[in-house]
């Protein structure tokens, strides 16, 4: 799952040029790191941030609701990052299956 900026979503590009599309995991590890917590919790989240900005690519800026505001960025995942075992195995299958299938005129 990914998350994306809700400007960008609704308005598209034109309001929004900065935003893509963040891995919930990846984003999940930076509140983490911002709210000083072991694993990411709802409850906690949601009691402390107000909403997320994003200023620039790969940036942050968390919103508190006593009205702090912290900056912070997140990495793109490689290509090879992102896949699992399984995505690697259908890979290899798809393409020995395309280069064998004959090809038609």
């Amino acid at each position: 799952m990914v998350w994306i900026c809700a400007t960008y979503n609704t308005k598209g590009k034109k309001y929004c040029p900065t935003a893509k599309q963040i891995p919930e995991n990846m984003l999940s590890n930076v509140c983490c790191e911002l709210l000083e917590i072991p694993e990411f919790d709802a409850k906690i989240f949601e009691h402390q941030i107000e909403k997320i900005l994003i200023p620039a690519p790969n940036e942050l800026t968390f919103i508190f609701r006593d009205g702090r505001e912290i900056s912070a960025q997140w990495k793109d995942r490689s290509r090879s990052e992102s896949w699992t075992k399984e995505m690697r195995i259908q890979a290899g299958l798809d393409t020995r299956r395309r280069k064998s299938c004959p090809k038609e005129p």
